[in-house]
């Protein structure tokens, strides 16, 4: 099945889904995974071609200004649940991780549903403030610009995990990033169980 890792940009998504690399849950088919940067020197680890996907299903303004569609095309869905087939295909344990997911995660369970995917979440979170800042530096932006974002995201975060408790049976791990950079070891050890795999 698939791990669904949950959280906004700069919140600590990409070091724990680098954790689910690791344990044998690849983010991406070999070529198409999204690699380091001056801000992320050991990858991003998102699947870039559901990246592209996401970012078109934001419209115009992209994420930084995003519209969650309340309807995506029938081809794009098309494809989309084509390429979660390719993923399922190509291994039997895999993760997703993509920060637009705060915004899109129903089109991305909808579609998991469709392909008889079983799915868990990790819910990844980080003091707005310290994302926004971390935001502001990365992308060299205004303080208000990255502040606004930051809880775009960690208040759609927040209202994805209420809607999963309420209305799906998806298993959910709740991370702080502050917690899992204080003690890594232990950080990993959860993810591990939570995920059925030894550390």
């Amino acid at each position: 099945g698939v791990v669904i890792v949950l959280g906004g940009h700069r919140c600590g998504t990409s070091s724990v889904a680098g954790v689910l690399s690791r344990l044998g849950f690849p983010a991406a088919l070999a070529g198409d995974e999204i690699g380091g940067s001056a801000s992320n020197p050991r990858g991003h680890f998102e699947d870039a071609t559901l990246c592209r996907m996401h970012e078109r299903m934001l419209g115009r303004g992209g994420w930084r200004d995003p519209w969650a569609p309340v309807g995506v095309p029938a081809r794009v869905k098309s494809q989309y649940v084509g390429h979660l087939r390719r993923r399922a295909s190509a291994a039997q344990r895999w993760c997703v991780k993509d920060p637009r997911l705060c915004l899109l995660l129903p089109v991305l369970i909808e579609s998991l549903r469709e392909c008889a995917i079983e799915a868990r979440m990790v819910s990844v979170f980080r003091p707005v403030e310290s994302a926004a800042e971390s935001l502001r530096r990365r992308q060299r932006m205004p303080r208000e610009a990255a502040r606004r974002i930051a809880w775009l995201y960690e208040g759609a975060r927040r209202a994805q995990v209420a809607w999963v408790h309420s209305a799906t049976d998806m298993p959910v791990l709740g991370v702080e990033y502050d917690a899992l950079l204080n003690d890594p070891g232990a950080g990993v050890q959860r993810v591990a169980e939570f995920v059925g795999v030894g550390a």
